[in-house]
């Protein structure tokens, strides 16, 4: 009974620990289900961007012909760079309300974006190891 007990537990760790976390990110072309991005929340990514925490960030909408263009490439970059993105899906309503929207701009304005790339999608944010906060795209004047 014993030797059951431990393989089962030995099962489900396994495959929980060996399941695959990479968003849905079926809506994009060429894209595959084992991806470089990570659905995330709204307060996960702001609390991230307040601590300056290292890592990629994106806001996109599959919708979006910006979107359904560079997140492909993005994924294909970050692949070969071993990194990952956490990945807010404006597309998801569920998750994705007009509150949700409406507190992510009003964050972002404090991240000095010029207010032509706050209603760009994708907007991607990377935080480096000083904390540099790189947005794209950059818009220019």
């Amino acid at each position: 009974m014993k030797k059951w007990l431990m393989i089962s537990i030995v099962f489900v760790l396994l495959a929980t620990g060996c399941s695959n976390n990479s968003a849905d990110m079926s809506a994009y072309k060429g894209i595959p289900k084992t991806n470089q991005f990570r659905t995330v929340d709204y307060e996960s990514v702001t609390k991230a961007l307040t601590n300056d925490e290292n890592g990629v960030y994106v806001v996109a909408h599959p919708g979006s012909y910006a979107s359904l263009n560079i997140i492909p490439t993005l994924n294909d970059v970050l692949k070969d760079l071993k990194l990952e993105a956490n990945y807010i899906d404006m597309s998801n309503e569920t998750a994705f309300t007009t509150d949700v929207n409406r507190r992510i701009t009003e964050f972002l304005k404090h991240e000095d974006i010029p207010d032509e790339a706050m209603s760009f999608r994708p907007l991607i944010i990377f935080v480096n190891d000083e904390s540099h906060k790189i947005f794209l795209p950059k818009i220019r004047q």
